[in-house]
């Protein structure tokens, strides 16, 4: 008991209370303080606190041994369970972050390689962090976590540090992430990997030997019959402990305590198109075709998506004829060719009838003025 049992009661010391007034003192603060008086869980929570700490304070006082004690040597140390503590800590961090809306844990990537997942490595994570000086001042450090990631973990994999027993207000997690291999792909919630091997025609008709890396460094080989129906039908072959390590629970023990997994190798027969298409630069000159013409059907079918929105009927145009060009560049038409102003694009045939040199003056003698007006009169 940490607390002062006389003050606890409402009681002064200098007046040397006796045993009656400190049981009444007692039940008074017993009964106002009640947890069955309680409305709200937290006014329960409350009143079972202070329910307790009036007990305890009465304990010492109504008992003259202990309040001689305590009279003499003051208040012993109170024992507090670990766990106690600990949730009274993480109670008081979670209402600071809350009053400085940030998160209670920081959430960071660790991108690890297959390789490095298999055989376990160490990485270094720094992560900015809220933190409290002795003179309860929040502000930010950055600091430097110490991944120790063990021979068989997988992606997706939590590693927590916690703030308990540390000047951190946040907490924090790391999260195993695997960049893409160019070869093996793992299994998922599984310690064996996979590959994929493709043969021509003719290595399926022959049979062939075909050599892979393993996880270790190790060059593994594997033989192909002649004409294999595994391989006809589409079948895969399984390398017994060439796959991942099993990762302990605890992740303590040693690497092959728990085995390893198998290396499962998916096996298909490519088509004639198919081989002849990858020898050389042959895939790649295909591709660049293949959208070459897919842009330009993407183009013609944008542009007769246009032409139906804007209603254009194709049929009933024509190309510009000389006659106009003529009369509108008298000087410069001879010289510099017909290819100079006969575009490519049509235009509507109304419009050539209308500006034609009869058209202009047909329109000339209903509206009576000069033949060579560009304006068009509405019919």
């Amino acid at each position: 008991m940490s607390a002062d049992p006389y003050g606890v009661l409402g009681l002064r010391q200098a007046d040397h209370p006796g045993s009656d007034v400190v049981r009444k003192a007692y039940h008074r603060l017993a009964r106002l303080h009640h947890p069955d008086k309680a409305r709200t869980p937290e006014a329960r929570e409350t009143n079972e606190a202070r329910f307790k700490e009036i007990g305890n304070a009465y304990e010492i006082l109504i008992n003259p041994e202990k309040r001689d004690k305590f009279d003499t040597h003051g208040a012993e140390p109170e024992f507090r369970h670990p766990k106690e503590a600990e949730a009274e800590e993480r109670h008081a961090r979670q209402m600071y972050c809350a009053a400085m809306e940030i998160p209670e844990m920081v959430v960071r990537e660790c991108w690890c390689t297959l390789e490095e997942l298999f055989a376990g490595t160490v990485r270094h994570v720094a992560v900015a962090l809220q933190t409290m000086d002795e003179n309860g001042i929040p502000s930010k450090e950055a600091k430097v976590f110490v991944v120790n990631i063990r021979a068989g973990w997988s992606a997706g994999r939590e590693i927590r540090f916690s703030a308990l027993g540390t000047n951190n207000l946040q907490s924090v997690m790391v999260v195993l992430r695997q960049t893409p291999h160019k070869i093996f792909t793992r299994v998922k919630n599984s310690p064996d990997i996979r590959v994929w091997i493709t043969l021509s025609p003719s290595q399926h008709a022959l049979g062939a030997v075909i050599t892979l890396p393993s996880l270790d460094g190790r060059q593994l080989r594997l033989a192909i019959r002649s004409g294999s129906a595994v391989v006809a039908a589409g079948g895969s072959k399984t390398m017994r402990g060439e796959g991942f390590h099993v990762a302990p629970p605890n992740g303590m023990n040693p690497p092959d305590a728990g085995g390893r997994g198998d290396m499962i190798i998916e096996l298909r027969v490519m088509s004639r198109v198919e081989t002849w298409l990858k020898q050389g630069n042959r895939m790649r000159w295909a591709k660049y075709v293949g959208y070459t013409v897919g842009a330009f059907g993407l183009v013609w079918l944008g542009l007769g998506a246009l032409v139906w929105a804007l209603d254009i009927d194709l049929a009933d145009h024509v190309h510009i004829p000389d006659r106009l060009l003529v009369n509108e560049y008298p000087g410069s038409y001879g010289l510099l060719g017909t290819k100079m102003f006969n575009p490519r694009f049509k235009i509507p045939l109304g419009l050539v009838r209308d500006w034609a040199p009869e058209g202009l003056g047909m329109h000339a003698t209903k509206m009576s003025f000069a033949a060579s007006s560009p304006f068009r009169s509405s019919r």
